[in-house]
């Protein structure tokens, strides 16, 4: 259960990582 928890912790992370990185192209394109 507790394997779960901290699988679903690091997709969150991930996903705003992505995110961040998409948001950083979208700046450096500028």
């Amino acid at each position: 259960m507790g394997v779960q928890k901290k699988k679903k912790k690091e997709e969150k992370n991930l996903r705003r990582f992505s995110s961040y990185l998409k948001t950083r192209l979208k700046l450096g394109a500028i």
